[in-house]
């Protein structure tokens, strides 16, 4: 059942100020530029609902095909200086781009709309299918935190630039993942498998919510949750 949430919440303001370009960004920015017009080419719009789209088919696991695709997008659309001739993509498109695949995942989400469902694709667990997590295993379930995190720095970096629809599906994603995991407890792997991955990428998704939203009610919770899964991960 779709979450709902009258209310926009306070970001966390972004300080573009402290960002400085170095050889490393350069290169970094030019590698990606170089990537942009071969992801350009696998969006599609998805007419379900206005304004929305995904990259790579938007059935891959856990939506990391458009989570990834979204924040390289944004990042190129928002930081430093960008080569539209190196791309023949103009700035514009990369945040309008980002966006679509953002509401396309906040849609296809189990806190979206009960009738909005991943697109059809080669695999049958996600093929028309919801994502987030709902009803899977720890290791399945979890697995989500990477996207929840790769789509909370996009959106951190596009928040100027949304409606409040979309910030709205924004919202219920990055805060269903973070209450859910920050009241669990970390898990510990003592014979068979370590668990740092598994503790990492959860603690990945919890910090979308101390990130993002630090005047949330549950910030402080969420907070002390991304606190303990990631000292179960460096510690082990």
């Amino acid at each position: 059942m779709a979450r709902t949430q009258a209310e926009i919440w306070n970001i966390r303001p972004l300080r573009r100020d402290l960002a400085q370009e170095n050889e490393m960004t350069r290169r970094i920015g030019k590698i990606l530029t170089r990537w942009l017009p071969f992801a350009d080419a696998q969006y599609a719009e998805w007419p379900v609902r206005p304004n929305c789209g995904h990259f790579f088919g938007g059935h891959f696991w856990y939506q990391s095909d458009n989570a990834s695709t979204s924040l390289v997008y944004a990042v190129l659309a928002k930081l430093g200086d960008y080569d539209e001739r190196a791309s023949g993509i103009p700035r514009e498109r990369l945040a309008a781009r980002a966006i679509a695949a953002i509401r396309y995942m906040g849609f296809t989400h189990d806190t979206g709309h009960a009738d909005c469902v991943r697109v059809a694709g080669p695999l049958p667990y996600t093929s028309g299918k919801k994502w987030g997590g709902a009803g899977d295993s720890f290791f399945m379930a979890s697995q989500n935190g990477r996207s929840v995190a790769a789509m909370a720095i996009a959106s951190l970096l596009l928040w100027e630039d949304m409606d409040a629809e979309t910030k709205t599906l924004v919202q219920n994603v990055v805060a269903s993942y973070a209450d859910l995991w920050s009241a669990e407890e970390p898990r510990s792997g003592v014979y068979y498998d370590t668990q740092c991955e598994e503790n990492a990428w959860t603690a990945a998704g919890i910090s979308a919510g101390a990130v993002l939203f630090p005047d949330h009610p549950h910030a402080e919770r969420w907070r002390r949750g991304f606190a303990n899964w990631a000292m179960n991960t460096i510690a082990t």
